[in-house]
């Protein structure tokens, strides 16, 4: 997955655009297309995490100081 280009062009740090998900929204934008998101982001944040060197890394180590491995 490529970053954004928005978020290149805000500065925002590499290890950040990798794991990010960016929305726009609109005045046009529905109640009804909220309520998909929100219906379907889990299952996006659970693919993007899964293909994340760093997020692998990061949960190991929320592990660790939770005292929940080795």
């Amino acid at each position: 997955m490529e970053p954004s280009h928005v978020l290149r062009a805000m500065d925002v740090p590499a290890t950040a655009q990798q794991g990010a998900i960016r929305f726009s929204l609109s005045c046009e934008t529905t109640g009804d297309e909220i309520d998909r998101v929100l219906d379907v982001l889990p299952t996006v944040i659970a693919e993007v995490q899964s293909k994340s060197p760093l997020w692998r890394d990061r949960r190991g180590d929320l592990a660790r100081v939770a005292g929940l491995s080795g």
